[in-house]
């Protein structure tokens, strides 16, 4: 019974792969962390496309996320706050 998540160690990705730790920052909207984690081992790694690729897939999620965040905005109305759940009302 000691194998279980809820012990008192940290959560390992593993350190030394960038792609792990930037999904890891993604996962929580973390998106200019991952982007500049990835920029950092695209730098010393240039010819590995996978970091250049990663990178592409931050900037387009993170793009995507602003949008949707603006456009909650304009659709709701003065004086309340945008819901996060779709077609929610708050």
């Amino acid at each position: 019974m000691e194998d279980t998540l809820s012990g008192d160690g940290a959560v390992n990705i593993e350190a030394g792969d960038p792609l792990a730790e930037a999904d890891f920052h993604m996962a929580y909207g973390l998106y200019d962390q991952a982007a500049e984690l990835v920029q950092v081992a695209a730098k010393r790694e240039p010819q590995r496309r996978d970091l250049k690729l990663k990178l592409v897939e931050i900037f387009f999620v993170w793009a995507t996320a602003n949008a949707s965040s603006r456009s909650r905005a304009r659709c709701t109305p003065p004086g309340r706050k945008p819901s996060r759940a779709s077609g929610t009302r708050s």
